[in-house]
Formats: structure tokens, sequence, C-alpha cells
């Protein structure tokens, strides 16, 4: 079986790291399902180790040691998409319901202003909250409900039948579209959904880590802008799915953090909770010099250094490169900014500074572009 190179090695680099730091639940179900002849399944652990044109390498760890397993590819199109159908494929055939997979409901409580252009939502959620919560994310639908369900749908039930029926007809979907009507699928089903990073979390007068809050950045009349504009005390929403942050690589060395404004919730709850004997390096960027007041009175590590850069439209590359071209010396990176912008960022620090892989975790919050990513 042929293994073919990809020819743009440092977009590999990219995808690797992506998927290895973002999805590795994902990886863990298609090692799994596609290793299933193994007598070391299930897996404890799954790690793409290379991408090839026909397919992905994968090392899959278990309790006698570690075993590397060939997925090929079994559609054309992106590499992305590639990877994409092979973790549809395996949740679908593992039973695994594609559309709602861990949906949490919260009880909006209040709201305020947090800079000039940041609303937050104060929440009370119907499930405890993590306590770690710098960089947590929701996947909020843009919708409001009358009350959470008291339970979600068996899979025996009839809705559970008809979502699984669905999952189905969805897995078909994407094998016979092409690579650009695929992405428009995903795309379209996902057309309500917005992430919104967790702010803080605190304890209800129960005990119960419920309270929180979520802070969303206001920009020119977005579909999420408006719907966050107009919650009212009272409204229950819910989020589809959640993605926790990994930081465990700023927990020592010298490290750069980088954000935007839809990255500040982030890198608040990143300089409250660090660890590091060693303050970070913060650059921010913004288009309204107000917003910067966000950080103001902010609890963090002391000696933290802040370089405040401005940028237009999404041109945020350069401002920061030339900030880091200040830097001697770096052993870790977060950031979140617009999607290429981060890829660039990405690149400099991987080859100027040879940080790589998981201390290299500065990735796109955002698009200019209307593409959907993996």
């Amino acid at each position: 079986m042929s293994r073919t190179p990809l020819i743009k090695s440092e977009d590999k680099l990219d995808i690797v790291e992506h998927i290895n730091q973002d999805h590795p639940e994902e990886l863990l179900v298609i090692a799994n399902y596609y290793g299933g002849k193994s007598a070391y399944v299930p897996y404890e652990t799954a790690l793409i180790k290379d991408i090839y044109e026909e397919g992905l390498l994968i090392e899959a760890t278990h309790d006698r040691g570690v075993e590397e397993l060939y997925i090929p590819f079994t559609i054309k199109g992106t590499i992305e998409g590639k990877i994409l159908y092979l973790a549809y494929y395996a949740l679908s055939k593992q039973g695994i319901n594609l559309q709602s997979n861990r949906r949490k409901f919260f009880e909006v409580v209040d709201k305020s202003m947090s800079s000039k252009n940041m609303l937050r939502i104060y929440i009370r959620s119907t499930t405890p909250l993590p306590e770690y919560y710098a960089g947590y994310t929701y996947g909020i639908i843009l919708k409001i409900i009358d009350s959470p369900p008291q339970k979600e749908p068996s899979e025996n039930s009839k809705k559970g039948l008809v979502l699984r029926s669905f999952d189905k007809l969805l897995i078909w979907m994407l094998r016979v579209l092409n690579a650009k009507n695929r992405m428009k699928l995903v795309k379209t089903l996902n057309k309500d959904l917005r992430l919104y990073t967790l702010r803080h979390s605190e304890e209800d007068r129960d005990g119960s880590l419920t309270l929180g809050s979520i802070d969303v950045f206001l920009h020119g009349g977005s579909a999420g802008g408006n719907w966050i504009k107009s919650l009212k005390q009272g409204d229950i929403i819910f989020s589809r799915t959640e993605v926790e942050d990994r930081h465990q690589h700023l927990a020592e060395g010298i490290n750069v953090l980088i954000a935007d404004e839809t990255a500040y919730p982030a890198v608040a709850g990143i300089l409250e909770l660090w660890t590091n004997p060693t303050p970070p390096i913060v650059i921010v960027l913004h288009t309204d010099k107000a917003d910067l007041t966000y950080f103001d009175d902010l609890k963090q590590p002391l000696g933290t250094v802040y370089y405040h850069a401005r940028y237009q439209g999404a041109e945020q590359a350069k401002p920061v490169l030339d900030v880091l071209r200040s830097i001697e010396h770096l052993d870790g990176a977060w950031g979140g900014l617009e999607r290429e912008e981060a890829k660039a960022v990405r690149h400099y620090v991987r080859n100027e500074f040879g940080v790589e892989g998981r201390k290299n975790y500065i990735k796109g919050y955002w698009a200019i572009k209307a593409e959907e990513e993996l």
C-alpha cells in the first residue's frame, strides 16, 4: 500500500498539531473502530504520527505498550475532510450520536459590559462547571428554550432512532459530496452554533460549582452578538458541545500569550490561574483602545509584561511578529487569533524559536473567510 508524503510539510504539521491537541477524543474513537481486530482495543490514547495522501498513521497506546495503525482514507478531498469523514463514520458505527453529544443547560442570571465592546452574561448551570475554567469553551446554540429536558432520548426511543437514521444519512452525504459541498454541509449543520468562552466559575449558595459567566466580543452586528444582546434574565440556553483548553505546557519556562478581543476571556482566565513561577509575556491586540480596560484589576502574576498592538481588519500577524522579533527566547506559546493570521504566527514561533507540537498552541478563534474548520 503506497504512502505518498504530503508536499506542504508546514501545513501537515499544522494539521497534526491541531488534531492531536484539540481532538484527542475523536482520534481515540477512530483508533478503537479501525483497530477493532487488535487484541489491545480499547486503546487508552491515540495520536497522529504521520499523514500521507492515501491515509493516516496513528500511534495508539494500551496497557502493554504502543501500537501503530495505518488507516486508509476512503473519500477524496482535503486532508481535513478525509479525517473528518473517518471520525464521523467511526462515531456513527459505534452508535455515538453525531448531533447531540454533550448538551448542557444554563439559566441567564444577569448581564453587563466588561469593556466597551465585551458583553458578559452571568449564568447558572444545571450541572457543575469546570473548576479550571481558563479557555473552557461551550458550543452554544443560538436559541432560547422554555426549560431543560428531564432526560436525553435513549437510543431505543423513537427520537433516538430518528437521530440514528439521520446520522446514517449524514455519513452517506459526507461520502458522496465533493469536498466543497461536503464542507458546506458541515457548516450548515453548525450554522446556529457559536463557540463562547467561560470567563469564570464559582460556587452557588449550596456549594455546587454552578455559577459562572461567559464573555462575548460584540462586533459588526453579527448573528451571535445580536442574539447575546437579546438575552434577558431567566432565559434558558444550551450548548451542544464543550472543549477543554490545554495549558499544561505553560507551567514552566518563558511563555507568550497572544490574543485578539475574541480570546481576551481565555487569556484572562489563564492569567488568573497561572502557576508558573516565571510570569508570562502578553501580547494584546485591539481595534479599539477602550477595550484594553478589560484587563484592569485582573488578578495576574507579578511581573507580567504587556505589549499592546493595534490592528485593522484581520491583519494581526504583522504587529504580533513585530513584538516577537524583540524577544530572545521562548519555551512555549498560547494564542487565539484570526485563523490565517494564527497560522502565520504559529509558523514563526515554530521556525524562529523552535517551539513545536503542544508547546506551540496558537490557533484560529475565528475566520475572515467563510470556511469551516475540522
